[in-house]
């Protein structure tokens, strides 16, 4: 499984109509039977940023194929030039699923807690397995598991490792 995260910066006042376009596109998605996506907003990171996250294809070539299929839909073609329209600028994170995230279906105001790790030179799989019995071990004390993600683009040797609590004091107490 890949996980494909796009990160938008938005302008001032169109962040709420971002985040209704992401959900619209996450619901299409749905429909075509993908099990996965969320729309987050900064609690830290740049100010008016909007990130639209799938779980999708098993392989690149799968995922570049949609794309194209996408690229030639007319109602795709029409909710891509609203998103433009409050855009200003973005980037896309191509992740392999190396553990997969928790489902909290259901939860209101649901908080993602997100690491970044650059490992050394060939030491990422290592950092994996640690994350792995960090997870399993943090489980036994109620704090929920880890997500984790390996470069997929982007630098290389790069792990993410993310939470989700359901409130921020949640994050505080674990």
């Amino acid at each position: 499984m890949i996980l494909v995260r796009n990160i938008f910066h938005t302008r001032f006042g169109k962040v709420d109509e971002l985040v209704s376009l992401m959900k619209k596109q996450h619901a299409r998605q749905a429909e075509e039977g993908y099990p996965y996506g969320r729309v987050l907003t900064g609690l830290s990171a740049a100010l008016f940023s909007v990130v639209s996250e799938s779980e999708v294809e098993s392989s690149l070539d799968a995922l570049m194929e949609r794309q194209r299929a996408n690229y030639a839909d007319v109602e795709f073609k029409v909710w891509f030039n609203q998103m433009l329209m409050c855009t200003e600028s973005g980037f896309r994170e191509v992740f392999n699923v190396a553990a997969p995230r928790a489902d909290l279906k259901g939860v209101a105001g649901q908080v993602v807690v997100r690491n970044v790790f650059h490992a050394r030179y060939g030491k990422a799989d290592q950092l994996v397995e640690h994350l792995k019995k960090e997870s399993k071990l943090a489980q036994h004390h109620d704090v929920p598991p880890l997500a984790i993600y390996t470069d997929y683009t982007g630098a290389m040797f790069t792990v993410v490792a993310t939470r989700d609590f359901a409130s921020m004091g949640d994050w505080e107490k674990a």
